[in-house]
């Protein structure tokens, strides 16, 4: 995961397997899934998740502390607790319609196992609600199309990526064959493009957002892609891998020119977010405890938030 609206920053989430990316945790052939399990009850340290980036905050989803978080996305300050109590909350997104009459002014979607939420950013209290959407079991990445008011979300037991209506309707499956573990998600609102990974195939593809003219773009040389996101304003798609050789790639939006933006001082890249107007790629690393920054080139890195062990 991205959420893009005109006139404003566009966020992705990471969709985190889930994510909303958390419910697919229990598919036992997803080995990515089922490592980040493991690890995320050793201590009781942090353990960030799905991102993405809004106006001047960044949003983060945390397995640990089974919350939502905060903060502030130039340097990490003013961190705050969004919502608690959370089972293995995975992917998010914000969604602020500029156009769309909707009561409240901007919301928060994320993914836990069997549903789709959504919780409001301007209200007083963090109660969240969930959406009427059908047969979800695992739901993993996820994504928001803000000119149909459609939300589109894998599932990693099912082996599908499905979207709705926000309201519930015209819920339907639109990629369900050759599908293992589509762990990231992401729309080309500009050319109407779905972008998927999929660390069972080992493949990066694209389709309509009605499943047609589907296509393979990356298979070569690819370990556990898990996350994607895309800015077809600049023509480009950024990833993560989390296989033998860990990195942050990117390439053209149709998988030309393809190059390593992060492989040093990474080890489990989990989510990606991309603030369109600075030109900035986020990051959560799961092993290091870490929510980083960069250009787009992976110049200027930076570290955002770093949780370590006490002593």
């Amino acid at each position: 995961m991205s959420t893009h609206f005109q006139n404003s920053d566009h966020s992705r989430v990471c969709k985190i397997l889930l994510l909303q990316h958390g419910s697919t945790i229990t598919k036992q052939r997803d080995d990515n899934l089922k490592h980040d399990l493991k690890n995320s009850h050793t201590d009781d340290l942090p353990h960030p998740f799905a991102i993405t980036v809004f106006e001047d905050h960044l949003f983060w989803t945390d397995w640990q502390t089974k919350s939502i978080h905060r903060a502030n996305k130039f340097t990490g300050r003013n961190a705050t607790t969004l919502h608690t109590k959370l089972h293995f909350p995975m992917d998010l997104i914000v969604v602020h319609p500029l156009r769309q009459p909707y009561e409240w002014s901007s919301f928060l979607i994320f993914t836990r196992r069997s549903d789709v939420r959504w919780l409001c950013l301007d209200c007083d209290d963090d109660a969240d609600v969930v959406f009427p959407f059908r047969n979800i079991s695992s739901a993993g990445a996820l994504d928001f199309d803000s000119d149909t008011d459609t939300i589109y979300w894998s599932d990693i037991t099912n082996d599908t990526i499905s979207r709705s209506h926000i309201n519930g309707s015209n819920q339907q499956i639109v990629i369900q064959n050759t599908l293992e573990s589509p762990d990231g998600l992401a729309i080309d609102w500009i050319t109407g493009k779905l972008y998927w990974t999929d660390s069972g195939t080992h493949r990066i593809e694209v389709a309509k957002l009605n499943g047609d003219m589907r296509a393979i773009l990356i298979w070569e040389n690819l370990g556990k892609p898990r996350d994607i996101v895309v800015d077809p304003t600049t023509g480009f798609m950024y990833w993560t891998d989390w296989g033998d050789y860990p990195k942050i790639e990117r390439s053209g939006m149709d998988g030309s020119h393809r190059t390593v933006v992060i492989d040093r001082n990474i080890t489990w890249p989990n989510c990606l977010a991309i603030d369109q107007q600075r030109q900035k790629l986020y990051w959560t690393d799961a092993k290091t405890r870490t929510i980083e920054m960069s250009d787009y080139d992976g110049r200027n890195r930076q570290v955002i938030q770093k949780w370590e062990n006490e002593t």
